[in-house]
């Protein structure tokens, strides 16, 4: 039991630091980089590879686990993860769009953790 506990924590923890590095890349990007003549883009492009190191990482440990079951949460990572860039294009009032795909992506990769993701993670340890 402790084990797949432990395993479940960790894919928690990945998904949660793989979507902030992506999420908060994409926000400092758009609402920061672009807007600004003298401003620096590496930390923001860093930011953006940790958070697809992270996300490889955790599909790698759950496409081990599942096999070709873990495509469609795999999918959607990626999917969630252009979303982060393709959202904030959106020409709002005040960085709103910014602060619109951030909601939108913490829901979307909730709903995803906690109805798709960790429910395989229980299956797995009882079967």
């Amino acid at each position: 039991m402790g084990v797949f506990n432990t395993v479940a924590k960790k894919i928690k923890n990945l998904q949660l630091w793989g979507l902030i590095f992506i999420a908060s890349s994409a926000a400092g990007w758009y609402g920061y980089y672009l807007p600004r003549a003298d401003s620096f883009m590496i930390h923001w492009l860093i930011m953006l590879v940790a958070g697809c190191v992270i996300y490889g990482y955790k599909n790698n440990i759950l496409f081990k686990m599942f096999g070709n079951k873990s495509v469609p949460i795999i999918l959607s990572d990626i999917i969630i993860s252009a979303a982060c860039w393709l959202i904030p294009k959106i020409e709002l009032p005040r960085g709103l769009s910014i602060v619109i795909m951030i909601v939108a992506v913490v829901i979307i990769q909730s709903i995803i953790l906690w109805r798709y993701t960790l429910p395989k993670i229980n299956i797995n340890k009882n079967g």
